[in-house]
């Protein structure tokens, strides 16, 4: 509680900037989903979330017309250090990286 929260809204190639300061924030989807069931407010999560809700009508979802964007553009990949690093770990790793940049991963 009393955090702000920064909100970008892509719509093509204009940007919108927003600061929201929510009564509610978690980064627990299902407490969110559950808050937004409840009825104690407009959630900002993830589509899948509340999918099989918004297929029934039960929730309505609204700035459909824009992506939102709460993290902006940097990824971090977290993993335990080690001095050594099992193949798998790598593997992964470098798959990752290589979509994140875009590159033909069906070699790895």
């Amino acid at each position: 509680m009393g955090r702000q929260l920064r909100v970008a809204a892509y719509q093509g190639m204009e940007r919108q900037e927003v600061t929201l300061e929510p009564t509610l924030s978690s980064e627990h989807f299902p407490f969110l989903r559950e808050g937004i069931l409840a009825g104690l407010g407009v959630g900002l999560v993830p589509d899948y979330v509340l999918q099989d809700k918004i297929a029934s009508g039960e929730v309505l979802t609204t700035l459909s017309d824009y992506r939102l964007s709460i993290f902006g553009t940097h990824m971090y990949l977290l993993y335990l250090p080690n001095r050594h690093q099992t193949r798998a770990v790598r593997t992964c790793i470098d798959f990752l990286l290589a979509k994140a940049r875009g590159a033909d991963t069906t070699a790895l």
